[in-house]
């Protein structure tokens, strides 16, 4: 092999392959094969696709719970287990309560059921009351019955009505108002029929009305029971009202010192004398008058 040819051929020698790379720095490229540029590239080698993630396992849902149907009260009740429901304030919380009369069964009169009617969709008004005692024949045993009526708007102004008129007081009347007094769960209706009764005196209502003053969560149901016992001039609600002359309430002081004023007996002196005394202006004015009364 001759000089030339061992100064040109890449493979000749060991000493061919150091002149090999001599050479290929300093640009001998005719003696190397030319690289087409329709030859095809070699592609990249990439790294090998990581193998997809498994897909998670889905959570078994729990079974869901099965929601019992609520259960309906029976019609015409007005608690659904005919009890008085515990937390309305009322006297008989936990006793059993009548059930409540249809507002439809109240009267067969069609001048009153339309006087309920429209009481049934507001309030008492002046027109409503003249037209009551239009019709008082049939509308005093209605309103006797819609005291514990389906309607709570109807069983609120019903008493008042009734006051009104101030039908005949009798065993009926007492009973209607003592289970109202005492077994109504709304605080406002009872409020109302306590009111009723400093209107319309009924005596068979004094024990029912003691129990509200003693018992009842409601201030204006208290101080109204407290003022109808003045009214009846019951002396055995004597300690309960000089106890109610220190209510935290000052309707509830202020009507039992005008009942002890009503009632007039010296065993009341030193509650109404302490009263005069009363934060409220209100009740030391009307404890003052009330001492000039007890005998």
């Amino acid at each position: 092999m001759s000089a030339r040819t061992s100064r040109f051929c890449p493979a000749a020698s060991v000493q061919g392959a150091v002149l090999l790379a001599a050479l290929a720095l300093a640009g001998c490229e005719k003696k190397s094969a030319p690289v087409s540029a329709e030859s095809p590239a070699t592609p990249p080698v990439s790294a090998p696709a990581a193998p997809p993630a498994p897909a998670p396992t889905p959570a078994l849902a729990a079974p869901a719970t099965p929601v019992p149907e609520p259960v309906a009260a029976p019609v015409g009740s007005p608690y659904g287990d005919n009890l008085v429901p515990a937390g309305s304030g009322a006297v008989r919380t936990g006793q059993e309560a009548d059930p409540y009369l249809a507002f439809a069964a109240l009267t067969d009169d069609p001048d009153v059921k339309a006087v309920l009617d429209e009481l049934r969709r507001g309030g008492p008004t002046k027109q409503i009351a003249d037209r009551v005692k239009a019709h008082a024949a049939a509308a005093g045993p209605a309103l006797l019955k819609a005291m514990w009526t389906d309607n709570t708007n109807v069983r609120s102004h019903a008493p008042t009505l009734l006051a009104t008129l101030e039908p005949p007081i009798t065993p009926e009347v007492g009973a209607a108002f003592n289970r109202s007094l005492l077994y109504e769960a709304v605080p406002s209706v009872r409020a109302n029929v306590a009111a009723a009764l400093t209107d319309y005196n009924v005596p068979a209502t004094a024990g029912a009305l003691l129990e509200v003053l003693e018992k009842d969560g409601d201030a204006n149901a208290r101080s109204f029971a407290a003022y109808a016992l003045g009214l009846l001039k019951n002396k055995a609600a004597l300690p309960a009202l000089i106890k109610a002359t220190r209510d935290k309430e000052t309707w509830v002081r202020l009507r039992s010192v005008k009942a002890l004023g009503k009632i007039g007996d010296a065993a009341a002196r030193g509650a109404v004398l302490s009263a005069t005394k009363d934060p409220n202006k209100l009740v030391r004015e009307n404890a003052r008058e009330a001492l000039g009364r007890l005998r």
